[in-house]
């Protein structure tokens, strides 16, 4: 017995669709999993706010002498735009927000490299991305994790900018 091309044609298509489909669901899965894995109060966030059943912010319930922060001096740097030959200028000024305070002395010891790896991770963004919301929180994501690995510790909770500028 002989199938129609149309009979054929669809069934591919719909086969495809489901590998697709479950390459999706597989993907969304691990890549939420790996985004616990390195950012797991993102985990315990979530879980406080279903319990509550009100949205909380994380901050309100920090009290202001437990927040230890160290400012850093503006920055510049020269990044790139994509296929475009000229550079833009990007200022910034940066509080960071320890952990512990015992890292303030760490940080005060180590101050030119951390200068060094904002520099280097703000080099390495796209003019057009830091244009966006999403390219500034992913900075803020890319400083955190290279500067904690720049300390080989959890030394860093979050990077607040106090000066942001792009020209």
């Amino acid at each position: 017995m002989r199938w129609p091309i149309t009979y054929i044609l669809s069934a591919s298509v719909a086969g495809l669709t489901l590998a697709v489909g479950a390459y999706v669901l597989w993907h969304s899965f691990f890549s939420y999993r790996m985004v616990l894995n390195k950012f797991p109060e993102l985990a315990t966030t979530s879980v406080a706010r279903d319990i509550a059943s009100k949205p909380q912010d994380p901050m309100a319930s920090a009290k202001p002498e437990e927040m230890v922060l160290y400012s850093l001096d503006e920055v510049l740097v020269n990044i790139n735009q994509d296929k475009v030959v000229t550079n833009h200028l990007f200022r910034l000024k940066l509080e960071l927000e320890l952990f512990e305070p015992e890292t303030r002395s760490q940080v005060e010891r180590q101050l030119a490299g951390v200068k060094h790896t904002v520099i280097e991770t703000a080099r390495s963004q796209d003019f057009n991305r830091l244009n966006t919301l999403d390219g500034k929180l992913y900075f803020k994501e890319e400083l955190v994790s290279r500067l904690n690995e720049f300390f080989r510790k959890a030394a860093i909770r979050r990077v607040h900018f106090t000066t942001f500028f792009l020209q």
